[in-house]
């Protein structure tokens, strides 16, 4: 549990806010973000099924590999962009789906931003293991289906 009077008013006032933040979002649509900051909003994929597979993979890696990835996912939410190619970059659009990653080594998030969201939303559809020098069609195909499903889902 987090000690509210602990801290600068500022810094209680901040956690106050983005608990808020969280709640409210996770009681109005079922999608608790990622990361939220002035940038962006990053969330988990919801697929038909309701299942988050990208935030099952990401709860299987290690502590290490996760920290590395929620830095990135942070560093979106905060800044709205991260301009080094070799930890995000645009893959390809499919479907009519701009789809993107993050990148950790071979440790892969594949996601979207969704068109017309104040604060921009980016939604994390797939995590992987690249081992090859290109994705595999089904890889991208299968976080195509779950942004949409997503999209589809929450209306997001």
């Amino acid at each position: 549990p987090v000690d509210l009077l602990k801290g600068s008013l500022g810094e209680r006032a901040g956690l106050v806010d983005d608990g808020l933040h969280i709640c409210i979002d996770w009681f109005l649509v079922g999608v608790s973000p990622v990361a939220s900051g002035l940038g962006a909003t990053v969330v988990w994929a919801v697929d038909a099924r309701g299942n988050t597979a990208a935030r099952s993979f990401f709860n299987d890696l290690t502590n290490g590999d996760r920290a590395k990835i929620q830095a990135l996912f942070n560093r979106l939410a905060t800044y709205g962009e991260i301009r080094t190619r070799e930890r995000f970059k645009k893959l390809d659009t499919r479907h009519g789906v701009a789809l993107w990653e993050f990148k950790s080594f071979q440790i892969r998030f594949i996601g979207a931003f969704l068109p017309n969201r104040r604060p921009r939303e980016f939604v994390v559809a797939h995590g992987l293991r690249k081992k090859k020098d290109r994705h595999s069609a089904g890889d991208l195909e299968r976080a195509v289906r779950i942004i949409k499903e997503h999209v589809k889902r929450h209306g997001r």
